[in-house]
């Protein structure tokens, strides 16, 4: 498997628990990736296997950036990183991309991190004339929001992508999003167009699993929901 050496450019704290972390190519050769695809990271002299990470950023975006939570020794490993140090990343892969030609309304439901990914397709196209495209994301508490300040700025003016937040641990009502959790009746509420919506389906497993039984239930058919769903720290 080819290694791609990268610089550590930045980090940026976007939960008490998730951190962006930004890189550039230390040799100049050709790496490009869809939005959607994943890298598997290493650390250097750790001594630590790689493991898989969705790249957070678009592809035309000037540095790459995975978003990590802190849940095991790799991501330890990566939080503890400093701008100027070295990780190796392996050739982009993944099936989990936007498709070729989009002619039908676009709808992305995510858990946690699983918005990593679907940053970097959104990203990708707000800039096009596509649309509509809706972002249900689910979090715990308004604190484990991840790129808060992207997704006010998607909700306020993007006019092509439809934002709804909402935190399933708060306790009382937050700033800026809803309580709750996305059942039948809200997501229909949500999306009226949602049957005939290509989904995108990102999160832990359980998360994953759930929700594809829910989609069907309201009469998407498989397979148009495409998934992607993170390890579970048990097994990093």
């Amino acid at each position: 498997m080819n290694s791609f050496p990268v610089k550590i450019v930045s980090t940026r704290q976007e939960t008490p628990t998730v951190k962006t972390i930004g890189m550039s190519l230390i040799e100049e050769q050709p790496y490009t990736f869809v939005p959607g695809a994943f890298t598997m990271v290493s650390v250097p002299e750790s001594g630590i296997p790689a493991r898989p990470f969705s790249f957070s950023s678009a592809p035309s975006d000037s540095n790459l950036e995975i978003t990590v939570e802190k849940t095991g020794k790799i991501t330890t490993a990566l939080h503890n990183a400093k701008v100027g140090d070295t990780l190796h990343l392996s050739a982009p892969m993944g099936k989990f991309r936007l498709p070729e030609k989009i002619d039908r309304p676009l709808f992305f439901l995510v858990g946690g991190t699983g918005i990593a990914p679907v940053r970097s397709m959104l990203r990708s196209l707000a800039a096009q004339d596509v649309g509509p495209i809706t972002l249900c994301y689910s979090a715990r508490e308004e604190e484990d929001v991840i790129f808060q300040d992207e997704l006010l700025t998607w909700k306020q003016d993007q006019s092509n992508i439809r934002v709804a937040v909402t935190l399933t641990r708060a306790s009382q009502s937050a700033r800026n999003w809803e309580l709750g959790r996305f059942t039948k009746e809200r997501l229909l509420a949500l999306v009226p167009d949602l049957t005939e919506s290509e989904c995108f389906l990102c999160g832990s497993p359980e998360f994953v699993q759930s929700f594809i039984r829910l989609l069907v239930e309201i009469g998407l058919n498989r397979e148009v929901i495409k998934t992607e769903q993170w390890l579970q720290p048990s097994l990093e």
